[in-house]
């Protein structure tokens, strides 16, 4: 087996399958983005005569956190609408169960 490239990434799974095994685990990247943003706009210290440029920089994290959610969000809804035993099965497991609680942080 070589080395996945772009053009494997962009062929290798079918949409239907990226959808499939979408797991909640991924609104941790929410998570971290969010904090990354409140870290820039909080930032106690001026940095090079103003801060204008982080407010800036963690508006532009604010919108991608906004679009990542979102993403996330309607990716989820899809799954657990055309595979509704799937959503039994991540409640009934610890592993699964506990990455619910990224949703709403």
């Amino acid at each position: 087996m070589g080395v996945a490239g772009p053009k494997s990434w962009v062929t290798g799974w079918h949409w239907r399958e990226r959808i499939l095994n979408f797991e909640p685990s991924w609104f941790t990247i929410c998570m971290g983005t969010g904090v990354v943003q409140q870290m820039l706009v909080n930032f106690p210290y001026p940095i090079g005569g103003g801060t204008w440029w982080m407010r800036n920089l963690a508006y532009c994290f604010w919108i991608l956190d906004i679009v990542l959610f979102g993403l996330f969000a309607a990716m989820l809804a899809v799954r657990y609408i055309s595979h509704p035993e799937l959503l039994k099965k991540n409640l009934m497991e610890f592993p699964a169960c506990s990455y619910l609680g990224a949703i709403p942080i």
